[in-house]
């Protein structure tokens, strides 16, 4: 079977034969690669900081809070930019705003995904990306697909194997003929040796 190449995550490049991980570590190139066959399990690890969502609450909250409290605040204020830009406290409320923003951008940013693939004999590939969850949900599934392809495709070849065997290997070594009666040996008797010895 030629070996395709069917998908490529992060490092990690999954064939209709094999899963190899090549990168570097340390400054030096590194390459790992198992066999479909000896294929075990995979592991998904989501990591991320939620007290960025929280600070972003904060600062909104804060926000609206400086602007509803504001001595000249009324809702007019906000048909026109002008008479916006008058209310009290607007530049610190538009500073609370960005920093909102900027915290829920950092939480996105720093949400993180470790994939873990393991084979039968103990060895382990894995990589980390940043914000691609479905990505790795989808790599599994393709690996699951592709062992699945792997073990189908031997398990034929297995099957084409016998098949092909036109006569069992027992029936190439003929039965002895355990009813033919083999011919008999006789002994003469130690009476008939002497009577022709006398003669």
């Amino acid at each position: 079977m030629d070996e395709t190449y069917v998908k490529t995550f992060a490092d990690i490049t999954l064939s209709n034969r094999r899963i190899v991980q090549r990168g570097k570590i340390g400054g030096v190139k590194s390459l790992s690669s198992f066999p479909l066959s000896s294929y075990a399990s995979s592991k998904m690890e989501s990591v991320s900081k939620p007290y960025f969502i929280v600070l972003s609450a904060l600062c909104l909250i804060g926000s609206i809070f400086l602007l509803l409290t504001a001595s000249n605040f009324s809702l007019r204020m906000f048909t026109k930019v002008d008479l916006f830009l008058k209310i009290e406290n607007v530049a610190i409320s538009g500073l609370l705003i960005l920093l909102s923003v900027l915290f829920l951008l950092l939480f996105v940013k720093t949400l993180t995904a470790k994939i873990t693939i393991e084979s039968t004999g103990g060895q382990t590939i894995s990589a980390a990306v940043s914000g691609k969850q479905e990505s790795i949900e989808e790599f599994v599934d393709s690996i699951d697909e592709q062992v699945f392809l792997f073990l189908k495709s031997m398990n034929d070849n297995n099957t084409r194997q016998i098949a092909s065997q036109t006569e069992p290997v027992v029936q190439k070594f003929k039965p002895t003929a355990l009813s033919e009666p083999k011919p008999e040996i006789t002994v003469p008797s130690s009476a008939d040796s002497k009577s022709k010895q006398a003669l």
